[in-house]
């Protein structure tokens, strides 16, 4: 069994983020201890366990507010922000005094205590956060069932393309056209080497086109690299826009797959419609 078995299949998994390796090592003493045969992974600070959950969508996160790079607050923020992974509780342990994170703690699956705490109450709120129903208020279930973070979401694209298929393949012909260009700007967002407002300009027309074909991920990436850009965190632009562009190449992969369908389709349409004219010439072929 590997790291990569969606949640809720096989033994449990844990993410567990927190700088100091003592306390890392209780912490995953105490999770074997709660969950026989759970896997654990552990990470040192923000950027690598925020990595880790994308990765693994483990079924608790045990998260430190002082953490290297990020602070543990906006991390959490990140994570409740994130379709794929909103839904996992988090369990933040921190000798930081908690303060606002944004979110509200119960309805949104984050529980929060204090070190040191004592071992049994640590189990306690470990079990107490796994026995938790993997739902989030204000979301639609739509994203828990995957569809909203799908590469690209046919329903989607239909509601802002309509039905018509030569609208559909122009439009989408376009954003499979862009698809070169938008990775080379991509890159060099990463790499800062484009002024903050110019990114943030052509990140946002990135998102608008993602949106309107139904590129789901990507929409997901890009309005998270947005967010990045406007608060000048120069890790999370790097994150989001190397996540953003696998998300693009794997969004221009299935929309050349959809656009491959509609074009056999279309050419069976017109066929029929050429047939049915030389059945009756007195008609136009868009009148069939």
């Amino acid at each position: 069994m590997t790291m990569d078995t969606p949640a809720g299949q096989g033994p449990k998994r844990v993410v567990i983020f927190d700088d100091d390796p003592v306390c890392r090592a209780l912490h995953r003493a105490v999770v074997e201890e709660c969950v026989p045969g759970v896997v654990v992974v552990e990470a040192d600070e923000g950027i690598r366990g925020m990595a880790a959950v994308m990765k693994h969508t483990p079924d608790l996160v045990l998260a430190d507010l002082a953490l290297p790079n990020i602070d543990g607050r906006r991390v959490v923020r990140e994570l409740k922000a994130m379709p794929k992974v909103c839904h996992i509780p988090i369990l933040v342990i921190s000798s930081v005094r908690l303060g606002a994170i944004d979110v509200h703690p119960m309805q949104q699956g984050v529980f929060l205590v204090t070190k040191p705490v004592a071992r049994d109450d640590l189990k306690s709120m470990i079990m107490q956060c796994l026995s938790v129903k993997r739902v989030v208020p204000g979301f639609e279930p739509s994203i828990l069932r995957g569809e909203i973070y799908c590469v690209f979401d046919q329903q989607a694209m239909a509601f802002a393309l309509g039905t018509d298929w030569r609208c559909q393949l122009e439009v989408l012909g376009l954003f499979v056209a862009l698809a070169d260009e938008r990775l080379r700007v991509l890159d060099q967002v990463r790499l800062m080497r484009l002024p903050h407002f110019e990114s943030r300009t052509e990140v946002h027309g990135m998102l608008g086109s993602a949106r309107v074909v139904g590129a789901n991920r990507l929409s997901y990436r890009l309005a998270a690299l947005v967010r990045a850009i406007e608060e000048d965190d120069l890790m999370l632009i790097e994150l989001y826009a190397l996540e953003a562009k696998d998300a693009l190449e794997a969004a221009v992969a299935a929309v050349r797959g959809h656009m491959d369908s509609i074009s056999r389709e279309a050419s069976v349409e017109i066929l029929d419609r050429i047939r049915a004219r030389q059945d009756d010439p007195g008609k136009r072929i868009g009148e069939v």
